[in-house]
């Protein structure tokens, strides 16, 4: 495809060039870009399959759990059992598909956990939830 360009350097929105519909688009017709290809692209923004990858390169990892939000709307107190069996609070619950803040909530407690997976869950199809990690007060 003639396009007249000889590289493009795109400033689309976030979500639109790191969840890797652009680089697709881009690949599709051959047009040269700068960044991350479509796989590691993807890969980055979908912090479930993230995890997958670096556990199995044996990278160290923060204790989670990942739940669909059709496990979380169909059984949330089996959700709730499962998180607590793995996890202890507190715990960051997170949207797997979204940027680095959007939809996360920090939970203290079991009687915050519902409100933190329905606003993760408005986001996402895939919630992930982490355990904290201690850090500086």
């Amino acid at each position: 495809m003639a396009t007249g360009l000889d590289v493009v350097f795109s400033g689309a929105a976030w979500h639109v060039w790191r969840g890797c519909t652009i680089q697709g688009l881009f690949e599709l017709a051959d047009i040269a870009y700068v960044g991350s290809g479509v796989l590691g692209s993807a890969a980055g923004m979908d912090k479930d399959a993230m995890k997958r990858m670096f556990f199995a390169a044996g990278l160290p990892l923060t204790p989670h759990v990942t739940l669909l939000r059709s496990e979380w709307k169909s059984d949330p107190k089996k959700c709730v059992k499962a998180v607590e069996k793995a996890l202890r609070y507190p715990v960051f619950v997170k949207p797997a598909n979204l940027g680095s803040s959007v939809g996360i909530s920090k939970v203290k407690s079991r009687k915050d956990l519902a409100a933190a997976m329905d606003l993760a869950a408005s986001f996402d199809r895939k919630i992930v939830i982490e355990e904290g990690v201690g850090g500086r007060a």
